[in-house]
């Protein structure tokens, strides 16, 4: 079957899908893509101001092509015509200036907000089963009626002289305080896709976005609904250390959802706890209930070894007492999986040098990163890909060079996994 023929079947099922987007992936020009998705607005034509339409296709292209500054974009893009096409300009190109006053606009804000929302219940309605293959440890999570999702934040250092928002925050792979902000995620755990997430200021730690992204369950149902082989689904949310705190864990327990999250030492300090180990044989990990005084029910210590002794020693704390206890440690292990995002959007993207200085223009670029990543990720959903690490970076580097053209047969036929 030709990369073509390939496609065409993909259109022919967007066009059944319970959404005002259709028929996205027509063609695979950036354009086409973005059109269907960015709401019109009412601006008059022969007036000079621009739509939103136009400024969120520059924005867009503007981190494709890895602009760290509006000025030499817009340079360039008085000089490409193809550019010019693309963003919708016909004549008269912004100004820098205007570029400048219009990347942290509320309006273009709530548009990609509007953008994100959309592509986040297309997603989990581009399969019927999963794509990718869970993992052991993930497959028998699914079995107990849960769906993973990890959560953790990276911070990007920035020199304060040039982004004012910049706030001294104690990073703990460095041991040491630098001014920064951060980018708090929620991440769904077996494809690897940015479920949710929020800016913060470098010196706001873990805990008080994490409040704010758990709460928004509204996130998460839509993957719970169809990615699931359990009638009622619950999350299960597997943490860092860094997001300790005890009555964020009795209110999950609460609501029925399961967590797991490194052990700590004092964490559960001035609270009465009563411990007793469960029969083990001589090779398995040592099981510990902690009572505590105000759950229902104990939770789990786990600690031991995964696979070979060779491996370190994990000591792991839980809520849930009937998942097999390699199994809690194997999806604590895998919570690196997230790390891994941060790295891709950090070399791939220009987040480490957010656009324009103010804090309304951090959280704008930090919408436009987040959005064209998971647009990304969602054409390789359609195409079959499971492995998204190399094929993400190679459709941005056909869309970085292809401009008006289609994108290049050959990505099309690239391995299937």
């Amino acid at each position: 079957m030709s990369p073509k023929q390939e496609i065409h079947p993909l259109e022919n099922e967007l066009r059944h899908y319970p959404s005002r987007t259709v028929q996205v992936f027509k063609t695979t020009h950036l354009t086409r893509i973005l059109r269907k998705h960015i709401h019109e607005t009412d601006a008059d034509k022969n007036r000079k101001e621009f739509s939103c339409e136009q400024w969120i296709k520059s924005l867009f292209l503007m981190q494709i092509h890895k602009f760290e500054a509006v000025r030499p974009f817009v340079r360039q893009l008085e000089q490409n015509k193809s550019w010019q096409a693309i963003c919708g300009y016909q004549g008269n190109i912004p100004t820098q200036g205007q570029y400048s006053r219009r990347i942290p606009d509320q309006r273009v804000q709530e548009v990609l907000v509007r953008m994100f929302q959309t592509y986040q219940h297309l997603i989990p309605l581009t399969h019927k089963q999963l794509p990718t293959t869970p993992s052991k440890a993930q497959f028998t999570l699914l079995q107990q009626g849960y769906y993973p999702f990890r959560m953790d934040c990276t911070s990007l250092k920035l020199s304060p002289d040039r982004y004012p928002y910049a706030t001294w925050g104690y990073v703990a792979s460095k041991k040491q305080p630098f001014p920064s902000a951060r980018i708090h995620t929620v991440q769904e755990g077996i494809h690897g896709f940015i479920a949710n997430y929020g800016p913060s200021g470098g010196h706001e730690h873990e805990s008080p976005v994490a409040e704010v992204l758990l709460n928004e369950t509204e996130e998460i149902s839509s993957w719970l609904s169809i990615n699931s082989i359990a009638d009622q689904p619950r999350p299960f949310i597997i943490f860092d250390r860094g997001y300790w705190k005890l009555a964020r864990f009795q209110d999950l327990d609460t609501r029925g959802w399961g967590w797991s999250i490194p052990w700590k030492k004092r964490t559960l300090i001035g609270v009465q706890i009563e411990i007793l180990k469960f029969p083990q044989a001589e090779d398995d990990p040592l099981e510990i209930l902690v009572w505590g005084s105000n759950t229902e029910k104990p939770w789990r210590r786990i600690i031991g070894k995964l696979n070979s002794s060779s491996d370190s020693f994990w000591d792991v704390f839980t809520n849930d007492l009937s998942l097999p206890p390699l199994t809690v440690l194997q999806l604590q292990k895998e919570r690196w999986e997230i790390e891994t995002l941060f790295q891709w959007i950090k070399q791939h993207t220009t987040i480490k040098r957010p656009l324009g200085k103010s804090w309304m223009s951090f959280i704008t670029h930090c919408l436009l990163v987040t959005l064209l990543q998971i647009i990304l990720f969602y054409y390789l959903l359609l195409l079959g890909f499971t492995r998204w690490q190399d094929h993400l970076t190679l459709l941005l580097e056909n869309l970085r060079y292809s401009d008006l053209e289609l994108w290049p047969d050959c990505y099309l036929i690239a391995e299937r996994l």
